[in-house]
C-alpha cells in the first residue's frame, strides 16, 4: 500500500502496488530514484508526464507528480544511431515491423488464420512497412478468385496482396491441394516493389489425387514489377513460385520438393511471358508435370541460372526417375534473347529442353545426368 524505499529494488526492477485505491508501478531508474508509473484520477486525466523527483522518492512516500501511462507512451522517445538522427516514440518505432500476430493470427496448425493474415496485408500494404508471419503453422482456406493470365481459367487463392508489401514468412503455411479445395495460397496482383522470403509452405493432404492446373501453388505474382520471391521451401504443392505477365521479377534461392508418387500438374518455378525475369540458385526434387523449372510463352531477356532440377525424390536412394515424359529444366519456343547457365538436370525425358524457334538463346556451362534426352 506505499511505495517501495529505493533500497528495495535493484536498478530496472518494478514493483506493483495491488491497492484498490492507488494501483501504481514502481521502477527504479540509473540515477537511485523510484519512479511511478500511474496515478489518482486527476492525474490520469491530465496524462502527467513529469517524474517524481530524488526527494519525493527517497522517504517511500508516494510522488505528488506521477507518470500515468497515457503520459509515459508519449514521453518515452527512440532515437537512432547516426548522424541527423531523430527522436521518435517508441509506439512509432515499434510499428515499423506489423505481426500477423498483432491481428489476432493462431499459428497453432487448428484455427484457420486467413482472415487474421488478410486483415494484416490489408493494413500494411502500401505503408512501406514490414509483415512478419512468425514463428507457427498458419492454417489457410481460400480467400477468393481471379481469372489467370496467359493460361486463363478461374483460379482460386488464400491471401490477395494488391499494394506494395514486403513479408518475412518465420513459420509455415499448410493448405490443402485436391482437386475440390486447392487454392494458391498468396497472390499479388499488379503490384510493385514487393516481396516474400523465408519460410515454408507444406500441403496438408499430400496424398496423391487428381489436381488442377495452376491451382495450389505456394505463390503466384500476377503483372508485378520488381517482385522478388526468395528462400522459400515448399513441399508436395501443385506448383512453386509462379510468375505471370510480370517485369523484372525474381525467384531466388527456393526449394521444391514432392513426397508423393504421382506426377503433380504443374511447375516448381516458372515464369509465363515475362520480360527481364529470373529464376536464380533453385533446386527441385520429385518432379511435377512439364518443365520444373521453366520459361514459358513469349517473353524477352528472361534466364535461368544456377538452378538443379531432379525428378527422383529426395528420400529415394536410388536415384529412380519418376519423370520419364517430362523435363528438368524448359525454354519455350516463344522466348527471346534467354539464357540457361549453370543449371543441372537429372532423370528426366529432356534434361534441358530448349523448344524449335526460339531466338537468340543461350545455352551454358550446364551439367545432364542420366535423362534420355541431355539438351
Amino acid at each position: 500500500g506505499k511505495a517501495p524505499l529505493p533500497a528495495d529494488l535493484d536498478f530496472g526492477e518494478i514493483a506493483v502496488n495491488y491497492e484498490k485505491t492507488d494501483p501504481a508501478l514502481y521502477i527504479k531508474d540509473s540515477d537511485n530514484i523510484i519512479r511511478k508509473i500511474g496515478g489518482d484520477a486527476t492525474e490520469t486525466a491530465k496524462g502527467i508526464v513529469e517524474l517524481a523527483t530524488a526527494a519525493e522518492t527517497t522517504t517511500g512516500t508516494d510522488a505528488t507528480r506521477a507518470v500515468h501511462p497515457a503520459g509515459l507512451k508519449a514521453a518515452l522517445t527512440f532515437t537512432q544511431a547516426g548522424t541527423g538522427a531523430k527522436p521518435r516514440s517508441y509506439e512509432s518505432k515499434l510499428r515499423d515491423v506489423v505481426s500477423v500476430e498483432d491481428f489476432g493470427a493462431v499459428g497453432d496448425g487448428v484455427a484457420d488464420d486467413t482472415a487474421a493474415i488478410q486483415a494484416a496485408i490489408d493494413a500494411t500494404q502500401g505503408t512501406g512497412k514490414t509483415l512478419v508471419i512468425p514463428n507457427g503453422t498458419y492454417k489457410l482456406s481460400s480467400g477468393g478468385t481471379w481469372t489467370l493470365p496467359y493460361v486463363g481459367g478461374v483460379r482460386k487463392y488464400g491471401l490477395l496482396v494488391t499494394g506494395r508489401l514486403h513479408i518475412v514468412l518465420e513459420g509455415t503455411i499448410s493448405f490443402p491441394v485436391d482437386a475440390a479445395s486447392a487454392f494458391n495460397p498468396f497472390l499479388f496482383r499488379q503490384v510493385e516493389d514487393s516481396s516474400i522470403s523465408g519460410g515454408s509452405f507444406v500441403a496438408s493432404n499430400p496424398a496423391s489425387h487428381a489436381r488442377t492446373l495452376y491451382q495450389g501453388a505456394a505463390v503466384i505474382f500476377d503483372r508485378c514489377k520488381n517482385c522478388r520471391a526468395k528462400e522459400i521451401s515448399i513441399t508436395d504443392a501443385i506448383g512453386g513460385v509462379l510468375i505471370f505477365q510480370c517485369t523484372n521479377c525474381t525467384i531466388e534461392g527456393c526449394y521444391y520438393s514432392r513426397t508423393v508418387t504421382t506426377q503433380e500438374n504443374g511447375c516448381a518455378f516458372a515464369c509465363f511471358q515475362g520480360y527481364t525475369c529470373s529464376i536464380e540458385g533453385c533446386t527441385t526434387y520429385g518432379g511435377t508435370h512439364d518443365g520444373d523449372i521453366s520459361l514459358f510463352g513469349e517473353g524477352k531477356f528472361n534466364s535461368i541460372r544456377e538452378c538443379r532440377a531432379h525428378s527422383f525424390k529426395l528420400s529415394d536412394p536410388t536415384e529412380t526417375p519418376t519423370l520419364t515424359g517430362a523435363q528438368g529444366i524448359c525454354v519455350d519456343s516463344s522466348q527471346s534473347d534467354a539464357t540457361v547457365e549453370s543449371c543441372y538436370a537429372q532423370g528426366y525425358y529432356y534434361g534441358i529442353d530448349v523448344k524449335t524457334n526460339i531466338s537468340n538463346c543461350l545455352v551454358t556451362n550446364n551439367t545432364v545426368y542420366k535423362n534420355k534426352v541431355g539438351i
